[in-house]
């Protein structure tokens, strides 16, 4: 499959993924679905990795590259926060416009 096909199941399990997300989480928090499905992602993976033999990979990453990846799982993090609406409260915090 080339790039294009990627995109395309990319996008299509990305509808399916805010579709099932707010079907079958109504009334529960957003937090602990999202939480929940970041458990259950990392599930996943991890299973992949280690029927691919690609664990010990993990051991020789160096420094800046997990430096990255953690930003990167961070901004995830905060990104899926910023669509639940959980940290608006947070951000309207600590932002205060200037009274000059």
């Amino acid at each position: 499959m080339g790039w294009i096909g990627y995109a395309a199941l990319s996008a299509a399990l990305a509808g399916q993924v805010a579709i099932f997300g707010k079907i079958g989480v109504r009334g529960v928090d957003n937090t602990v679905a999202t939480t929940v499905r970041a458990a259950i992602m990392f599930a996943a993976l991890f299973a992949l990795v280690v029927a691919r033999g690609g664990l010990g990979e993990v051991r020789v990453l160096d420094r800046r590259a997990l430096l990255y990846i953690a930003l990167s799982g961070l901004a995830g993090a905060g990104s899926w926060l910023a669509t639940s609406g959980r940290c608006s409260s947070v951000m309207l915090f600590a932002w205060r416009p200037s009274t000059g």
